[in-house]
Formats: C-alpha cells, sequence, structure tokens
C-alpha cells in the first residue's frame, strides 16, 4: 500500500541478508507481528497514563510525512526507517479515538473490531495457503480505489459531508484494505515481495487502516455518540 508499485513482480529486489524466499516470508510475518504488538502496547501505554497534546502532534506530523515519503520509497533502508516511524505514530494517533470510545460506549467495540480484523488477517492468509490463488491483476483496481479514498479525504478538509457519506465511506475503505490484505498476502507467498521489511510495512498499514475503519463503522453502530 505505501508504493503503488507493489503490484509489479521483481519491484523489490532479493534482499540479500536472507538466503531463501521461506525465510524471508517468516521474516515479513514476523516483523509485522511485532509491528502490531509494539503499536499495541504504545496505546495501552498511553491510554493509561493520558496523552500529551505535543506527542499527538508529533505523532500527526510523523505519520503524514511518513505517508507521503512511502509513496515514493524505493530502497529497504527507507522502508525500514519508514517502519520505525509509522508504527508509533499510527499508535499514537489512533489512541484519541479509542480512549473515546471506551469512555463512551466501553471497550466492547474496541475488542470487536480487533476481533474482526483478526478473523479478516488469518482469513486472507489461510485462503491465500490453501487455494493460491493469482491475485496480482487486482493490484491496478486496488491503487484505483486508494486514490480514490485519497481525493476523497482532500475533498472532506474543505467540505462537509453528512454522517452517512462517511459511513458510505469508511465501509468502503474498510471493504478496499480488507482486500490489500489478501492481495498483499498473496503477492508475499507467490514470492513477488522479496524484501520483508517493505512487505511488513504494507501489510502493517493495511491492517492497521483496516482496524480504525472497522473502529469508526462499529462505534457509529452500537456506540454511544453523544
Amino acid at each position: 500500500m505505501v508504493s503503488m508499485m507493489s503490484e509489479y513482480p521483481g519491484f523489490y529486489q532479493p534482499y540479500q541478508e536472507y538466503v531463501s524466499i521461506d525465510e524471508v516470508k517468516s521474516k515479513t510475518y514476523f516483523i509485522t507481528a511485532i509491528s502490531m504488538i509494539i503499536a499495541g502496547a504504545i496505546v495501552l501505554f498511553f491510554l493509561e497514563n493520558g496523552l500529551p497534546a505535543i506527542i499527538f502532534f508529533l505523532g500527526v506530523i510523523g505519520w503524514l510525512v511518513a505517508l507521503i515519503i512511502g509513496f515514493f520509497a524505493r530502497s529497504e533502508k527507507t522502508h525500514k526507517i519508514l517502519l520505525y516511524i509509522i508504527v508509533p505514530s499510527s499508535a499514537i494517533t489512533i489512541t484519541p479515538l479509542i480512549q473515546i470510545i471506551i469512555s463512551t460506549s466501553g471497550a466492547f467495540i474496541v475488542g470487536m473490531a480487533f476481533f474482526l480484523t483478526s478473523a479478516i488477517v488469518f482469513s486472507a492468509y489461510f485462503y491465500v495457503k490453501i487455494k493460491n490463488p493469482d491475485l496480482t491483476p487486482m493490484g491496478k483496481y486496488l491503487n484505483i480505489g486508494l486514490w480514490a479514498v485519497i481525493i476523497f479525504g482532500i475533498i472532506g478538509i474543505f467540505l462537509s459531508f453528512s454522517p452517512f457519506i462517511y459511513f458510505i465511506y469508511s465501509l468502503f475503505v474498510a471493504v478496499l484494505f480488507s482486500l490489500y490484505i489478501f492481495y498483499d498476502i498473496s503477492l508475499i507467498e507467490k514470492r513477488q515481495i522479496y524484501s520483508p521489511y517493505s512487505a511488513a510495512l504494507n501489510l502493517y498499514l493495511d491492517i492497521f487502516i483496516l482496524f480504525k475503519q472497522l473502529l469508526y463503522i462499529l462505534w457509529i453502530l452500537f456506540g454511544d455518540k453523544s
């Protein structure tokens, strides 16, 4: 997702540190899992101790800068640095939303979003492992959807839409990044992404954005927004 070119085989060159594609795949999933654990630990820390405004501001800046740089990132070293920036930044920026949901509606919605996200991730993994589908052609259509999301987000900065439109938008983003999870796991399993940090960064962002949108959707449907 970070690199719009990720659907093209060979775009990421083999990372010389790894001696086999199985080691690359294992490293990719390990980095993704560790990134999720670190992000969760950061969220829990700030939920418990409070989130200073300056930390939130730095998190937003780090998140935006990293995403912009990500569209042009090419080297494994750059993706590694981006992962180190995006993981804490994403955790910091989502903490206020989680805090509001828990304080107004309880932890059930957060737990349900986590459960649904996990179910989608594991379903994608086992579907790809068992069926071995060729999802490469999906890439261009997913990127069209991604650009539509980006354009709508920019327009939303200047124009105000109804809550229903934002709800439909969240549904679209959730479906889009669910498909991105299937797509990126397929690339990993089919040896079309060889460098673990770039692949882990893509997969981490897929999972994080899906989780965030599910939080919005479940909060709208079941939460107390008063």
